[in-house]
């Protein structure tokens, strides 16, 4: 049981055991306890503050490892396809000597790539080189769909003033004010409006799962619904919103999340 005797100067405080005995008696005087009510106050500000910034600090750390992990497919997706490149250049230069090999014989047959039989009379190594062709068409072709959805090239030409981190999710790129900016994939332009940070602002859905994002433009070309293709021009380098020199920010999101635009560019 806790009882109070007030005084003009201190506040005493009387301890009484439920099992009876001693009373015990504690003299406290008005200014320490307010310097008491203060420290706890202040601990408890401390400790919520503690948890709070560990908890963003814990959330920061979170999202770089999944950027991270992240990059990494990316970058070995981005591997296989330089892969298909390479083969393709491969296949164009066996293309090259099928030419020089058929000379004026290769303007006597129609349909070459069809009609292989028609070619046996000149040699086995034309029909063979004909096939390497033919399956360097259809790659070509299959590899065209992938990559003409795939961001994969500069929407600008210039230097990157800022690279991409766990606070800023994109690159910017400097560029002097009206230099055209292109779409980095097919896709469909899902808004294309005015953004209190960014300014003029576009956004394109590339339809598997990645989304681009262009910010400070001086000038949008295109409207929300719009189709656009690879390396079209849709709209102009600015400086508005909150921005303090002429420049392009863009971003690459796959599934919502932001990712490192360098590790998509490698197509010149």
């Amino acid at each position: 049981m806790n009882m109070f005797k007030k005084a003009h100067d201190y506040i005493t405080l009387i301890l009484v055991s439920s099992r009876g005995g001693e009373l015990k008696e504690f003299h406290l005087s008005r200014t320490k306890i307010i310097i008491i009510f203060l420290c706890l106050v202040l601990f408890v500000s401390l400790l919520v503050y503690g948890i709070f910034s560990y908890g963003r600090v814990y959330m920061t750390a979170l999202r770089v490892k999944i950027v991270e992990r992240q990059n990494k497919e990316y970058a070995e997706q981005n591997r296989k396809i330089k892969e298909v490149y390479s083969n393709i250049k491969y296949i164009l230069n066996q293309d090259k000597k099928l030419k020089m090999l058929l000379g004026e014989n290769i303007k006597k047959v129609s349909d070459t790539n069809d009609n292989y039989d028609s070619l046996l009379s000149v040699s086995s190594k034309i029909k063979d080189s004909l096939k390497i062709q033919n399956q360097y068409k259809n790659t070509l072709k299959i590899t065209r769909e992938m990559t003409d959805f795939l961001p994969n090239i500069m929407p600008v030409s210039g230097p990157i003033s800022q690279g991409f981190s766990a606070q800023h999710h994109g690159i910017d790129i400097a560029a002097a004010e009206g230099t055209p900016v292109v779409s980095t994939a097919d896709g469909i332009v899902v808004f294309s409006g005015q953004d209190l940070y960014y300014g003029n602002l576009i956004k394109i859905d590339h339809n598997n799962n990645y989304m681009t994002v262009y910010g400070h433009l001086q000038r949008n070309l295109v409207t929300k619904g719009d189709t656009v293709k690879r390396g079209q021009i849709i709209g102009y380098v600015g400086n508005t919103g909150r921005s303090t020199a002429p420049h392009l920010h863009y971003e690459i999101r796959q599934k919502g999340v932001p990712i490192d635009p360098r590790t998509m560019i490698f197509i010149k």
